[in-house]
Parts: C-alpha cells; sequence; structure tokens
C-alpha cells in the first residue's frame, strides 16, 4: 500500500523569508545532531547549521526591520523580551509598541559582522554588528543579540537586546 502525501497550498513569499521558512523546517530535524557533531545529508554541508539558521533570521529581520516593521511581529511571542538602549519590554505587543513607535521614517541597516552559537538548549545564540542610518540622521553603529528558539517548528526570537554604538570618553 503506497503512502499518500497531501499537497501544501501554493505560498508567495520573498526569497529571504523562504530560506528561512526551508532553513526553519529542515533545522527542527537537524539542529541537535549538527550540534553533536553528526552529520546529515539533508543540510547544506558547507556550514553549520546554527549558522545558517542564524544568518538566515538576521537577513529576515533586518530587511523586514527596514521595509516593514509591522511584520517583524511574527517572529516574537508573548513570553519574548526586548532590551532597547536599556529599556526592558515584554511580549509581543510590548515589544511591537516599542518597534512602531521609533521616531524615524527610513532606516536602512549594514551588517558588519554575525556570529552564531549553538546553546545545550538547541537555541541558537546570534550576535549582530552594524551600522544603521535612520532619516536625515548620520551613520550610527549598532550592537544587537538575539536569542533563536524553535517552537512549533517555527524559529521565533525570545530574547532581543539592541545597544547602539555610541561612546561617551567623557565621563
Amino acid at each position: 500500500m503506497e503512502r499518500q502525501q497531501t499537497q501544501q497550498p501554493a505560498v508567495l513569499i520573498s526569497q529571504p523569508e523562504k530560506r528561512w521558512a526551508l532553513l526553519s523546517q529542515r533545522a527542527c530535524f537537524s539542529f541537535r545532531f549538527s550540534c553533536c557533531g553528526v552529520s546529515d545529508p539533508n543540510v547544506m554541508a558547507e556550514k553549520p547549521v546554527w549558522e545558517q539558521i542564524g544568518e538566515g533570521f538576521v537577513q529576515h529581520y533586518y530587511q523586514q526591520f527596514d521595509t516593514n516593521r509591522q511584520n517583524l511581529a511574527d517572529i516574537y511571542t508573548d513570553s519574548s523580551c526586548l532590551t532597547w538602549e536599556g529599556e526592558g519590554f515584554q511580549g509581543k505587543n510590548g515589544i511591537m509598541g516599542k518597534i512602531n513607535s521609533l521616531p524615524f521614517k527610513t532606516i536602512q541597516h549594514s551588517i558588519t559582522a554575525q556570529d552564531h552559537q549553538p546553546t545545550p538548549d538547541s537555541c541558537v545564540l546570534s550576535m549582530v554588528v552594524g551600522q544603521l542610518k535612520a532619516d536625515d540622521d548620520q551613520v550610527m553603529g549598532f550592537h544587537q543579540m538575539f536569542l533563536l528558539k524553535n517552537i512549533d517548528s517555527k524559529w521565533i526570537c525570545s530574547n532581543d537586546v539592541f545597544r547602539l554604538a555610541l561612546h561617551n570618553f567623557g565621563h
């Protein structure tokens, strides 16, 4: 008896979103093996799976932040936490309230470096360093850290910490 496969409806999504969705699906099955050093033939061999997840997330996050911040709601949950310049926000509504209240109209991020690590509990820790330009302001450096967690075969951001790279050496 042959097993029938149900066909999923086609959904139109952009390339970064498609890559992020595929990585999420693939990674939920292979992440534990990759962290332990076991090869998984279904995962691209050039980078460890946690780096693929982290890089895919970073690309997706900043593309959404730069073009339509409201789309970021999908990556947070009611238990997610954001610290923005030392101020804490809890849950999807609190986080999106902060993100949507930011005073600029346009923003563009340029990623300088990103590092990703697996955690013992099968999460991905991502650190991003870059520059941003908001409206007509001067270019500023920033640092951002994400803790990514797989819930129900979807990668979400459980923790997000953002700081501008401003230094006051006079104090």
